[in-house]
């Protein structure tokens, strides 16, 4: 049963599999792709200034960047979401977790989700 078909590389696929009596929880994901907007660092390119290196630019919390039109513009840190991210899993409470027998990661990604997961005082897989 496909659990999540994931977004690339920020939110991996998940998929329950049941196989001889055995439910498998493949994969474990969070999806991740919310978080650039919580990143102290910006998305867009730097504009390079020969007197000025990056290090003097984070110390005041505010970063030149060059947009995508081409013109200057300033990062500042209140340009971010000052709030915990939201973090979205899978659909697992869809699903009875005292039932999943096992656990197959396969990537780092696919691990991600695990902490929440375990957090169930239901689930007991191994």
């Amino acid at each position: 049963t496909c659990l999540s078909q994931g977004s690339g590389f920020h939110f991996p696929p998940c998929h329950m599999v049941h196989i001889c009596g055995l439910q498998i929880l493949l994969e474990c994901p969070l999806d991740l792709s919310a978080m650039r907007v919580f990143s102290p660092i910006p998305t867009i390119s730097y504009r390079k200034n020969p007197h000025k290196n990056l290090s003097d630019h984070l110390g005041s919390g505010r970063i030149d960047a060059e947009g995508s039109d081409g013109t200057g513009s300033v990062f500042d840190a209140g340009d971010l979401i000052m709030a915990e991210p939201w973090y979205k899993m899978v659909p697992l409470h869809l699903w009875d977790v005292s039932m999943i027998d096992v656990v197959l990661i396969s990537t780092p990604a696919g691990m991600l989700g695990l902490p929440f997961l375990t957090n169930d005082k239901r689930f007991n897989a191994k």
